[in-house]
């Protein structure tokens, strides 16, 4: 989850860095050519502003409204960021995640997408029922609601001390800045399960084949099962049992079963025993016998 979490912020922070520099590079170069903007008072190339480098005289009423046609598209640029900058930070904007796997039992630290200091702000997280869980008005005065299991740390983020059901619930939270105005909102989808289970392996050497099973009996049921044999590979998903046959009646059996959280294995050396005389063999031997013993008789019929 952190990971997640930090990966999607490193984006969008290299994404707002390149927009930034790429506005200070226009800036500095409006005030540089003497375009820049309108009624700055003290800015850099301002027009009309008090102390503006490199400024003009304040334009006429008729030169004032310029169509978009004929605007610089330098200052048509900056105007267009600095007004989704606006928009952005007035409105607020909202972000997801993916989902997130907890071991039944273990902890998970759930952050704000995207948003990873709200020391400033206040923070509000609700559970998948929508029931409050903690909130705070900044980093040094915050209500955390009782009997949840929960601690909420200055940046915003949600520590939940024990999973204890297994199923699916979604966190929300909602960023407000001081001024009530709101910044942020955010779903994290979490799903707890079991770890999975060691496997059983079981073999039966019959006839001129092996047959090779292997199981989990217990515990949730593996997303994945592998069986190998020798040279031969077998993978089943969703599934307690995988059995496999095979004339090859000796060699390495292993087993491995997974989930989103952790994984398994087992292995064991087989080798049958050798095959002994069976009853087709005694059959095929009294057959002979017998009719040698026929044959006999007749001859001894004919010549005596």
């Amino acid at each position: 989850m952190i990971f997640q979490t930090l990966t999607g912020f490193r984006e969008e922070e290299s994404l707002w860095r390149v927009e930034l520099v790429e506005l200070v590079e226009l800036v500095e170069l409006v005030g540089v050519s003497g375009v820049g903007g309108v009624g700055g008072a003290g800015a850099v190339g301002g027009v009309g502003g008090a102390g503006g480098v490199g400024g003009t005289p304040s334009p006429t009423a008729s030169q004032q409204l310029v169509p978009h046609s004929q605007m610089n598209p330098q200052r048509a640029r900056i105007l267009y960021l600095c007004m989704g900058f606006w928009i952005l930070m007035d409105s607020g904007w909202a972000a997801d995640t993916g989902r997130v796997y907890v071991a039944l039992n273990d902890p998970v630290l759930l952050s704000i997408p995207g948003y990873p200091n709200a020391e400033r702000d206040q923070v509000t997280w609700k559970d998948g029922k929508g029931n409050t869980m903690g909130r705070f008005r900044d980093s040094s005065s915050y209500k955390q609601i009782p009997g949840c299991e929960c601690e909420l740390f200055s940046n915003g983020s949600l520590y939940l001390k024990r999973m204890g059901t297994v199923g699916d619930e979604t966190y929300k939270v909602e960023v407000h800045n001081q001024k009530g105005n709101l910044m942020k909102t955010g779903s994290i989808p979490v799903t707890v399960i079991e770890r999975v289970r060691s496997p059983v392996l079981n073999h039966s050497c019959t006839g001129r084949q092996i047959a090779l099973r292997c199981q989990v009996p217990e515990g949730p049921i593996p997303t994945n099962m592998k069986l190998s044999w020798n040279d031969k590979v077998t993978e089943k998903s969703g599934t307690r049992t995988l059995e496999i046959t095979d004339k090859v009646k000796s060699g390495k059996l292993s087993c491995l079963v997974w989930n989103h959280l952790s994984r398994a294995n087992q292995s064991m050396e087989i080798e049958c025993p050798k095959d002994t005389p069976g009853l087709d063999l005694y059959i095929m031997i009294a057959i002979a016998g017998g009719a040698v013993t026929f044959l006999i008789f007749i001859i001894t019929l004919i010549y005596f």
